[in-house]
């Protein structure tokens, strides 16, 4: 494989690992933009309100392209230590969040 398409492999790699990141932040930033709006409201109301996220367990999808990209970037970089740890405390994080949710 030429350096080039290396190259290009793995800027297509950090690619998928950070858009898919950033679209799962979105899923995120939504429930806590909106817990201050939500905290004192009425148990029934509440119900209500969480309605709305009917449909968001198809975030699942964009949360497992982002575990397929930190690992292809790991896989890419694994003798890069400058590239391999930060992939590999984004992994830990996906994780954590995910035992947290």
């Amino acid at each position: 494989m030429a350096e080039s398409d290396r190259s290009i492999l793995r800027d297509t790699a950090f690619f998928v690992a950070l858009v898919a990141t950033a679209m799962a932040l979105g899923g995120a930033l939504a429930h806590a933009y909106a817990l201050p709006n939500k905290i004192d409201m009425a148990r029934d109301a509440y119900f209500t309100a969480q309605a709305i996220y009917l449909g968001w367990n198809r975030l699942a999808i964009v949360l497992a392209v982002q575990l397929v990209g930190i690992l292809w970037v790991l896989f890419l970089h694994r003798r890069q230590p400058g590239v391999a740890w930060p992939a590999l405390v984004a992994l830990a994080g996906l994780i954590a969040a995910q035992a947290v949710f």
